[in-house]
């Protein structure tokens, strides 16, 4: 999947938001389990669909997006943070 989302990355890179909006599309096409518990793209790959979506000139769809990717980093960090060890006091 990190392949799919470089090569993503590298087409829009090169201008073609629509070629990369199309791999990050069949990217989430894999997805296992997709639609049975909310599978879903990576907050980064969220935030690379968005930055097609606003090189298309999509702007709703794009703000949707990277504010979903926002909300997925947020999830993320929350449950990292609820693994981390905690520190004693010093």
């Amino acid at each position: 999947r990190q392949c799919w989302a470089g090569r993503a990355a590298l087409r829009l890179s090169t201008g073609d938001a629509s070629g990369a909006l199309a791999v990050l599309d069949a990217l989430d096409q894999t997805l296992p389990n997709r639609g049975t518990w909310g599978a879903r793209l990576s907050p980064e790959m969220t935030e690379l669909r968005g930055a097609c979506l606003l090189a298309l000139d999509r702007h709703q769809d794009a703000e949707r997006t990277l504010r979903e990717a926002l909300a997925q980093g947020r999830e993320v960090e929350l449950a990292h943070a609820e693994h981390r060890p905690h520190r004693a006091p010093s």
